[in-house]
């Protein structure tokens, strides 16, 4: 495709938006954020099935505050960080420094985050519990895609 012809298809496309009304315009807008939100969300977390299976030492633990209450970021002692951010509550107090720890986290875009964890006693987090969850969220995300795609490519033909 040329330079030319890119541009002729843009204006076809600005003139083309320059006649919508404002509400079809603004529903447009909507679901293209809700269509750029939710596929984000689905690229910057792993898939349940590509999650790692680790071991560590654990050297210490920090507690931070975000918006959806507190975390515990768990430092190894081969200078490796874990977020924990199931259970933090209960599990903060169980945890001992030196103490191995068996995990599974998922490689996020973000963190390394804990989605099982267990050491030779007790099983602090249950991955098969997280595993469930996460591919419930991951379908539900996906179909909430699927649905403001189809309404956005609708809203755009009318």
């Amino acid at each position: 495709m040329t330079h030319g012809e890119v541009k002729y298809y843009l204006k076809i496309i600005r003139k083309g938006y320059k006649d919508i009304s404002a509400l079809y315009g603004l529903a447009s807008l909507v679901m293209i954020v809700l269509v750029g939100l939710f596929a984000f969300l689905l690229l910057a977390y792993e898939p349940a099935n590509e999650w790692h299976n680790t071991n560590f030492t654990l050297s210490h633990i920090e507690s931070r505050y975000s918006r959806g209450g507190a975390v515990l970021d768990l430092y190894t002692t081969d200078n490796r960080r874990y977020v924990l951010n199931h259970n933090e509550e209960e599990i903060r107090n169980q945890l001992k420094q030196g103490q191995q720890y068996n995990v599974v986290y998922s490689d996020d875009l973000f963190h390394d985050i804990i989605k099982g964890l267990e050491d030779s006693e007790c099983e602090y987090i249950n991955v098969d519990e997280m595993r469930k969850s996460h591919e419930t969220e991951r379908f539900w995300f996906s179909t909430i895609l699927v649905l403001c795609s189809i309404l956005l490519l609708l809203i755009n033909s009318i």
